[in-house]
């Protein structure tokens, strides 16, 4: 039981730690910088943010973002341009206001602790992707080496969180009923309530990802 009780109480506070870590940037975020604009490129920062939760080109299994924000909306209104929102129906959740002109939006994704990802850049004409933890010459040899890398050692860690959970949970269980000493019953009952929080969150994030 003391092996049981020592592991489940490191597990517990990785957890909690990452847990704070990972609500932190969208507590910050929260307006995801859409607050500092107005008008036709407010509209604009709004369709990025709209179109950036569809766009699935990160080199990960699972998307490592906590938090969205857009850091940066260029251009001016031009009566004349193809880039613009009539073609969107009012009522449809891609339809965020009126914008017509050449606009450009940043979007940076941030993960727990407000450590950066990436960055999606929205054109009238498509989008780009960049991903902080490749390197930018997608073609070179550093990302035939790295991007494999990198793309096993998030599976890994997906993998990772399903495991952690239900061991926290079952551990948790078996610590709660059967310790004989009020700390270990007290760190079971927290690792299970962590573990069954894992399992919820897991659940939400996989049944509202846009795909």
């Amino acid at each position: 039981m003391r092996r049981l009780y020592g592991c489940l109480l490191a597990l517990t506070c990785a957890v909690v730690v990452l847990g704070v870590g990972s609500l932190l940037p969208r507590l910050a975020f929260a307006d995801q910088g859409v607050g500092s604009y107005s008008g036709e490129k407010e509209a604009f920062a709004k369709s990025a943010l709209v179109y950036d939760l569809t766009l699935r080109e990160w080199p990960f299994p699972v998307d490592p973002t906590v938090a969205r924000r857009v850091t940066g909306v260029s251009g001016t209104h031009d009566a004349d341009s193809q880039c613009t929102s009539d073609g969107v129906p009012r009522g449809s959740p891609y339809y965020t206001g009126y914008f017509a002109g050449d606009y450009r939006a940043e979007v940076v994704h941030y993960g727990p602790f407000f450590v950066p990802t990436g960055k999606n850049v929205f054109n009238c004409d498509g989008a780009s992707t960049y991903s902080f933890f490749l390197p930018r010459d997608v073609d070179g040899v550093l990302f035939s080496v790295l991007g494999p890398a990198v793309f096993i050692g998030a599976f890994g860690l997906a993998i990772g969180t399903v495991f952690v959970s239900v061991f926290l949970t079952i551990g948790g269980g078996i610590l709660l009923v059967r310790g004989s000493e009020r700390k270990h019953r007290l760190v079971g009952l927290a690792a299970g309530l962590t573990g069954l929080a894992m399992t919820g969150t897991t659940f939400f994030a996989v049944a509202t990802t846009a795909i």
